[in-house]
């Protein structure tokens, strides 16, 4: 790098580490912009600017690294301009509106460093890093200090944020009214989010409307860190939260059969050439016709517009039991969010897994749930779910959320249930234990005649 940019924090938390490069080191301040603003251009930056091409190399994102370790992704200045001529062709109002958007996503995820980032420089508007964030009670406080005083008009989230939102919107008119004075659109990752935190959503959009005199839009979409961040955006009215949209204008897509899902595989110029100095697994990205395999199962769905995407799992988080079934993780995560949901349980996610014969579920509450109605919330999923693939043979709770930093929420808000769960291996150990423990309910599964 020709320049290291570092906070106060992060030197004095390396202190004990030498500065021995040639390199120039600047410290984070508040006379950071002033300072660069003065600093004059060198004639070896221009010749660099000048010989700049689109499919040079713009940055390296790494994957979360939901089904396996986290690659590097090579991201192009050409990626990251089809994704953003992209969204201006299917949002035109980005084009034609003043854009402010507050933002906590993490940069080393595709969707806050590269696209929401690129977002404002491509478009133009105010763009605010938040410092708040939805997992903590702090967190979550400051960011509802930082919503009030830049008063987005559009706000950007994945799940877990939705929920700290949602929470903040129903504590009183004073963040509510200021929260929709000037919002324009919502956008969630539909891929996670469940149908109880989707129908309070949008209550509290219809209620909004009532009283405001503009549109207020629910948006979603779909994307990966291999295609510089966007496949497919809802531009249009949607009716429950998996639906993705549609194509990116350019974009090819096509479905092949994986089991008993289809998988999406994209091409275009939004997609990455491959990941950095791993020629193996870049070849193995692609197939024959040179389209990437994004490991996401998707469905082709009927809607008020026509046939539209919906997000159908992961393929790789799918395993088969020792019976030879497949287990469809994705659809069963949303099956018992709202088994829970309809019982009156706080419920954050849900991790599954399997000791090949048992399905076991790992609940993160968000507060001590009711004992009564965790068991008749299983229960009532098992009833109306009893196949060996979908009935749930074990269930725990435990109070811990998910965590973005420890990799256990994918770019997409999506939890990685492999990650997360071997960071509670002592809890699935106690979860599959052959004589069940404290605190973890064993179900019955009925057996046919």
């Amino acid at each position: 790098p020709g320049l290291v940019i570092v906070s106060r924090e992060c030197l004095e938390a390396f202190s004990d580490i030498a500065w021995t490069g040639s390199v120039p080191l600047m410290l984070l301040g508040e006379d950071l912009f002033e300072r660069m603003k003065k600093s004059s251009v060198s004639p070896r930056s221009s010749e660099a600017e000048a010989a700049l091409t689109l499919d040079d190399l713009a940055a390296v994102f790494l994957t979360s690294g939901s089904t396996g370790l986290p690659k590097m992704v090579m991201v192009t200045h050409r990626m990251i301009a089809a994704n953003q001529a992209g969204y201006a062709a299917v949002w035109p109002w980005l084009e034609n509106e003043d854009l402010v958007l507050l933002d906590w996503l993490p940069w080393h995820h595709t969707f806050g460093g590269n696209d929401n980032f690129h977002k404002a420089i491509w478009h133009g508007g105010h763009y605010a890093i938040d410092d708040g964030r939805p997992d903590t009670p702090a967190g979550l406080s400051r960011m509802a200090e930082n919503i009030a005083s830049i008063t987005p008009t559009m706000h950007i989230n994945v799940p877990k944020g939705i929920e700290g939102l949602l929470m903040l919107l129903e504590s009183g008119p004073s963040f509510f009214d200021r929260f929709f004075s000037r919002m324009r659109v919502i956008f969630f990752a539909g891929a996670g989010l469940s149908g109880a935190l989707w129908l309070r959503l949008r209550a509290m959009v219809s209620e909004a409307q009532r009283h405001v005199d503009h549109e207020i839009a629910l948006a979603t979409g779909y994307g990966s860190t291999e295609t510089g961040s966007t496949v497919s955006l809802v531009h249009f009215p949607i009716d429950r939260p998996n639906i993705i949209g549609l194509p990116l204008p350019g974009l090819e897509l096509k479905l092949v059969p994986a089991g008993d899902k289809q998988e999406l595989l994209v091409k275009g110029a939004n997609v990455t050439p491959g990941y950095w100095k791993a020629p193996e697994a870049s070849a193995a990205a692609f197939d024959e016709e040179g389209f990437f395999r994004t490991g996401d199962a998707l469905q082709i769905v009927e809607s008020p517009v026509g046939p539209v995407l919906s997000f159908d799992g992961r393929i790789g988080e799918d395993f088969k039991l020792a019976n030879g079934s497949w287990v469809s993780v994705g659809p069963l995560r949303l099956r018992l969010l709202a088994a829970f949901s309809e019982h009156g349980v706080p419920v954050s996610d849900i991790l599954i897994g399997s000791d090949n014969d048992l399905l076991g579920a790992v609940v993160i509450a968000t507060a001590a749930p009711d004992p009564g109605r965790f068991l008749q919330a299983v229960e009532a999923h098992n009833r109306d779910n009893p196949a060996a693939t979908t009935f749930i043979a074990r269930a725990t709770v435990d109070p811990n959320p998910l965590s973005f930093a420890a990799g256990e929420v994918s770019e997409k808000g999506y939890p990685n249930m492999r990650v997360a769960l071997n960071n509670r291996a002592m809890l699935t150990e106690r979860l599959f234990a052959p004589v069940p423990p404290a605190g973890v309910l064993h179900f019955k599964r009925p057996q046919k005649v």
